[in-house]
């Protein structure tokens, strides 16, 4: 293969089952692949994982690269690895139980100007350690809230935090609406009691 290839013609030589082809393209936008994916952080994952993502979008590209509709690999590569990247985080966001890691703590104030943890998570969006070491304090502090609490009341807060009113919580789990309310009491107490900063 010759060395002046371009970019373009490897995605076409990659698309005709030129595996040389493919793999030079992989190796060649690899960096690419890892600058996209440090801006990401995806719950439950490692930053491995979310390489993976971005390979298989650039991947993707390879396969999916037309001269005809786009004017550069490069850009049209930058773009897919985004994509892929970007769905896998939303993805992983859906599935994991946001309700019961999240809303309790990300609304509290975390220090005396009465900043919340979700504010101060978007002053260092664009710093991935700092964002592994808050999602780490978030599932710690969500699963002593969770060890605290009875099953009726797990299954109260799921729903309430779902933004359910007292009423719908009633009807769905099938008690009544005083007894959401007292359950409501009680896991603001127990949460109170966990002195969660």
């Amino acid at each position: 293969m010759k060395i002046n290839v371009t970019d373009e013609q490897l995605a076409l030589l990659s698309q005709m089952g030129d595996k040389r082809a493919s793999e030079l393209l992989l190796n060649k936008y690899k960096f690419l692949v890892k600058n996209i994916c440090n801006k990401f952080f995806m719950i439950g994952s490692t930053k491995d994982d979310i390489i993976q993502e971005g390979m298989i979008g650039l991947y993707r590209a390879i396969m999916n690269f037309n001269s005809e509709k786009n004017d550069s690999f490069s850009a049209f590569a930058s773009m897919c690895i985004k994509r892929r990247v970007l769905s896998a985080v939303k993805s992983a966001n859906r599935k994991k139980n946001i309700p019961l890691n999240t809303s309790v703590s990300l609304n509290k104030p975390v220090n005396e100007e009465g900043r919340t943890l979700g504010e101060t998570i978007e002053d260092f969006s664009s710093d991935p350690e700092k964002i592994v070491i808050v999602s780490e304090k978030i599932r710690n502090d969500s699963k002593n809230i969770v060890d605290a609490l009875s099953e009726k009341e797990k299954s109260i807060l799921a729903e309430f935090l779902q933004n359910k009113s007292y009423d719908e919580i009633a009807q769905k789990l099938n008690i009544s609406k005083k007894s959401v309310n007292n359950a409501m009491q009680r896991i603001r107490i127990k949460v109170s009691k966990l002195n969660i900063k």
